[in-house]
């Protein structure tokens, strides 16, 4: 593309050459003359005297130092995500089923669908407007997935669970596998049977690997512009709320409720039966064993060191509770020794 065109699609100045053409995207340090790159934070100005980039996507004191074209916005970041789809790789599949497909007879679907090879369709299925499901994947029964909705590979949805407009779910997810739910009996434990839903929404994005059970009684609601990475849990009845993203290996306990806007770390934890609120921020590792209703960044996890000195801290954090009790003791001592005075 000529970087007039980049421009004008991403809503930036032009400074240079708007006729030179970029193929692809690169780092500022792998970046030659046929790419076009980016800088994001201010550390990595001193790149730019050296790069040999067709263009730099940057900030406007940044272009001043700049040695070749540069694309001028106020978010790097935010241009280059846009810029990014203009150069997306993955193929775009005409609306065609693969002979090897099997959709019910009760099922509809678009004219203009691509369904894949291998792929199952149930009964009473309804598939939207330019929807994709990719090779392998299995649609249950009632199912539905509404315009433009992104299946990659080997996806499995279990019957009654709704897909919302633009999402995509990535190879290996699977949406609508019972909850965790059992009663204790003398016998072993009895199986609930899990009657609620998944719902999600519009334009959310959804990993590789990763399992969002189904409701016990209420639905599972994942809502509109959540981001998930991959292999994240989410349990029956959690509602996520609008906005909200989760880093990789998350796990969600059962009837959780997630506010909106929220940045959840990788390796993250969260009890059953709690409330964040909205725009919460936790710290990879954390653990969250009761409902946190402000805003504001949490941790939990310890930060790395020596091993030998990890076991003196963890043997010293066994005996805080018997330290406490020395120090009341102590105090309810200075505070007779004060009184008597």
């Amino acid at each position: 593309m000529t970087l007039a065109e980049i421009a004008a699609a991403i809503g930036a100045q032009l400074q240079g050459d708007g006729n030179a053409v970029v193929h692809h995207l690169a780092s500022i340090e792998r970046a030659d003359k046929d790419t076009l790159t980016f800088i994001s934070k201010s550390k990595f100005t001193a790149l730019l005297k050296d790069t040999q980039a067709g263009a730099v996507i940057c900030k406007a004191k940044q272009a001043q130092q700049c040695p070749t074209n540069a694309l001028i916005v106020d978010d790097p970041y935010l241009a280059y995500a846009k810029a990014s789809a203009l150069f997306a790789t993955a193929p775009k599949r005409s609306a065609s089923i693969h002979p090897t497909a099997h959709i019910d007879p009760t099922a509809s679907v678009a004219a203009s669908a691509h369904i894949g090879a291998h792929v199952v369709i149930e009964e009473g299925v309804s598939i939207g407007e330019q929807v994709q499901i990719d090779a392998g994947c299995v649609v249950g029964a009632h199912s539905r997935l509404a315009n433009t909705v992104h299946l990659f590979a080997n996806v499995t949805l279990y019957h009654d669970c709704h897909i919302g407009e633009r999402t995509q779910i990535h190879s290996g997810t699977v949406i609508g596998a019972d909850g965790f739910g059992y009663a204790p009996s003398k016998l072993g434990w009895v199986k609930i049977e899990q009657v609620g839903r998944v719902i999600i929404q519009n334009d959310c994005h959804i990993g590789a690997n990763c399992t969002i059970d189904r409701g016990a009684i209420e639905d599972t609601i994942i809502e509109q512009g959540v981001i998930l990475d991959n292999q994240i849990q989410i349990a029956h009845n959690v509602v996520v709320g609008e906005g909200t993203a989760m880093a990789a290996q998350v796990g969600i306990a059962g009837s959780t409720q997630i506010g909106k806007r929220c940045i959840i770390g990788g390796s993250s934890g969260l009890a059953g039966h709690i409330e964040l609120a909205d725009d919460v921020y936790l710290s990879g590792g954390t653990m969250v064993n009761s409902s946190i209703r402000k805003p504001g960044q949490y941790s939990s996890a310890t930060v790395a060191q020596p091993h030998r000195q990890w076991l003196r801290n963890a043997a010293r954090f066994n005996q805080l509770s018997d330290m406490y009790k020395r120090l009341q003791a102590l105090e309810e001592q200075l505070q007779e020794l004060e009184r008597d005075d």
